[in-house]
């Protein structure tokens, strides 16, 4: 049953992996077409550079589950390099629970400010879309990060090496 939910789990993460991958081609794509309008049609697309920004945004929340799952997020590790395993163990599980702590309160706090754009019906403007939505991926991402973090420490080593991912840890040099 947890193997079933650790992979499922993997499974969502991988999905947002390849979302925030469209999103960055995608907005590549908007941009190129820019482009090609400004220079060859003196003409902009009004919409493009709102849109752009929404979609880096999601790219870097989607992506950063990814990144989650398999501990290669940004850390300051120098020193956990340098302790014992097991206290490596320990400090990161405390990073963990830190981090986690961190990630509800900030989705805690984003729950009225999004329900309150979505009250007002606030758009952005040139594109128009509801702020709710580009809003929505701070908690979004927020809670996939959870889970990847959670998934981190729960799935074995074969599970993270079949869907391409090696846990960080085992990329640290052994102490003793």
């Amino acid at each position: 049953m947890i193997n079933q939910l650790v992979s499922f789990g993997i499974a969502i993460i991988r999905m947002a992996a390849n979302l925030a991958t469209a999103s960055l081609l995608l907005g590549a794509g908007i941009n190129f077409l820019n482009i090609i309008a400004r220079y060859f049609f003196h003409a902009s697309i009004v919409w493009a550079e709102e849109v752009m920004l929404y979609l880096m945004l999601a790219s870097v929340f989607f992506g950063a589950a990814a990144a989650s799952l398999h501990g290669g997020h940004i850390s300051m590790d120098i020193m956990l390099k340098i302790l014992p395993a097991g206290w490596r163990k320990t400090i990161g599980m405390i990073n963990d629970l830190l981090f986690i702590g961190v990630a509800c309160a900030l989705i805690y706090l984003a729950v009225p400010v999004i329900s309150d754009f979505v009250a007002f019906d606030q758009r952005s403007d040139a594109a128009r879309i509801p702020i709710a939505i580009p809003q929505m991926l701070i908690p979004v991402g927020f809670a996939l990060m959870i889970c990847a973090t959670i998934l981190h420490r729960m799935a074995t080593p074969e599970q993270l090496k079949s869907v391409g991912l090696e846990s960080a840890e085992a990329m640290l040099p052994e102490q003793d």
